[in-house]
């Protein structure tokens, strides 16, 4: 019974990491970019921020300190290091593959620096948090953006836009 069980489980692993395979290509193919998946940012309906420049986009995902136009500082929100969607966000803002990242954490918290942001279990959750906390920033990707988050612009564009920046 045991080896049966093992089987299943190391067959529903496979399943898992193939899906999440195929996955990742559908939103970091190599095509233009017209082909290729934008990332919405988010931010808080509450919340006064409508648009941040790429650069301080990247900036509040290293942990950097970043302020919103009331000189509160924003709070960045990640997906778990294994979604599709935050390595693609990743790769976009941050031009890091997943090992880049952690090895980039790992740099900050040895040198006693930021800590990394924090982390909502799921697209659904990354809005739930995004709803509760005006000075949330968090990503999606276009299909599951809700009425309870509102898009932030990144250099005056929404991902619609021609030549928006956080294209994977």
């Amino acid at each position: 019974m045991g080896v049966l069980m093992n089987t299943v489980n190391l067959s529903r692993r496979g399943l898992l990491l193939g899906l999440s395979t195929l996955a990742v290509v559908a939103i970091t193919g190599t095509g233009t970019a017209a082909e290729r998946t934008a990332v919405a940012v988010l931010v808080s309906k509450k919340g006064k921020l409508n648009e941040l420049s790429f650069g301080t986009l990247r900036r509040l995902f290293q942990a950097k300190v970043v302020n919103d136009p009331d000189g509160g500082r924003l709070v960045p929100i990640n997906l778990p290091a294994a979604n599709p969607v935050r390595q693609a966000f990743d790769r976009a803002v941050l031009k890091m593959d997943p090992d880049e990242v952690g090895r980039y954490w790992i740099d900050q918290s040895i040198r006693g620096r930021a800590k990394p942001p924090r982390t909502a279990d799921s697209v659904g959750a990354m809005i739930r948090m995004l709803e509760k906390n005006a000075a949330a920033v968090g990503y999606a990707p276009m299909a599951a953006v809700t009425a309870h988050a509102r898009l932030l612009r990144v250099d005056g564009k929404v991902p619609s836009d021609e030549g928006y920046a956080v294209v994977a």
